[in-house]
């Protein structure tokens, strides 16, 4: 619950219906901050559970407002895209919407309460709102790139709980983020070497350069996209009997992880470019020995591979492992670039 005070009353903002298709936002008000509080007549006050299921968005509620200095009113609340199956891999997100304060017209109430209304124009929630302040030019929310040449990582960037010691290193090769082949896996509630950024929108196009020595069976490192710890999906490369094997690893929800696709490498091969496309169908991966050659398509999946079953979102990241063997070596990422495409 959230409690806020205007012009004398206080309200209390509320969530009810579940956290799926019948969530919504409830308000009351009173003049003592301990109550007794009145409902809304009109609550709730705002919901999509009177929308069809395969409205753009669903599920939408605890939500929050804020008065901007210009004045203006907003709401921020969560909901879920409906993209693949009335659900999305970005999960609940927050949502942005006006409002406004208007009083009950009522001339037989003896007490007319003002009350919050929100998306007053619609009544819904739009897929596209107005910038609620002048934009910030100097952070592009559509683009992301990473070229490792700061002493840290960034904020964009998070890892799976708490990292293990010493697992990247940002100095020892300058330019590069090199992260340690360490032995644990991905794996129900383990730490393992993986970080990565937010997956913003269902359509995007990723990008890494990594360089590799593998010599150990076992040592693997690439691409990771991450939804759960059991839903999954790897594009790297993998020592196997003594080749460097590039592979593309699907972990789908429920079902045992494998492997759709591999191409051994050619043994004088220690650079790599992978790419990732999404678009509303389909997931493609392509690779390309150098940064002028033209790419080659790899493989296909469905776009609902990390379809998030849950609250919160995939992950797109750099993974490094050797799947319990006594490694000491690493391999070594030279940028990571991430666009939205946005149609």
């Amino acid at each position: 619950p959230h409690l806020y005070k205007k012009d004398g009353w206080y309200y209390l903002l509320i969530a009810e219906g579940g956290t799926h298709f019948n969530h919504a936002v409830m308000v009351a008000a009173s003049k003592n901050i301990t109550g007794p509080y009145e409902p809304n007549d009109r609550n709730p006050i705002f919901t999509t559970r009177h929308m069809s299921y395969d409205y753009w968005v669903n599920s939408t509620g605890h939500a929050d407002i804020i008065e901007l200095p210009n004045g203006e009113w907003k709401m921020v609340c969560l909901g879920i895209r409906n993209e693949v199956n009335r659900g999305s891999n970005m999960g609940r997100e927050t949502m942005l919407l006006p409002v406004t304060w208007e009083q009950e017209p009522y001339e037989w109430k003896e007490m007319k309460y003002t009350w919050p209304v929100c998306a007053p124009l619609t009544g819904k929630l739009e897929q596209t709102q107005p910038y609620p302040l002048a934009r910030n030019t100097k952070y592009n929310n559509a683009y992301f790139q990473d070229d490792f040449n700061n002493d840290e990582l960034g904020m964009h960037w998070t890892s799976r709980r708490v990292p293990k010691e010493n697992a990247i290193d940002l100095n020892l090769q300058p330019g590069f983020l090199r992260m340690k082949y360490l032995p644990q896996t991905i794996g129900e509630r383990k730490a393992y070497n993986f970080i990565g950024i937010k997956q913003q929108e269902s359509q995007f196009e990723l990008v890494t350069s990594m360089q590799f020595n593998n010599k150990l069976n076992g040592e693997e490192a690439g691409f990771c996209l991450m939804q759960k710890d059991d839903n999954y999906i790897l594009f790297d490369v993998k020592r196997e009997d003594n080749e460097n094997v590039l592979q593309l690893v699907i972990k789908p929800h429920d079902k045992e992880a494998y492997i759709k696709k591999d191409l051994v490498l050619n043994k004088k091969t220690k650079q790599l470019e992978l790419k990732i496309t999404a678009n509303k169908e389909h997931y493609n991966y392509y690779y390309r020995l150098k940064s002028n050659d033209i790419w080659i398509n790899f493989d296909q999946t469905s776009n609902d591979v990390l379809i998030s079953r849950g609250y919160t979102g995939a992950h797109l990241g750099l993974y490094a492992t050797c799947n319990g063997g006594k490694s000491v070596s690493s391999a070594a990422f030279e940028l990571m670039t991430y666009k939205n495409i946005i149609p």
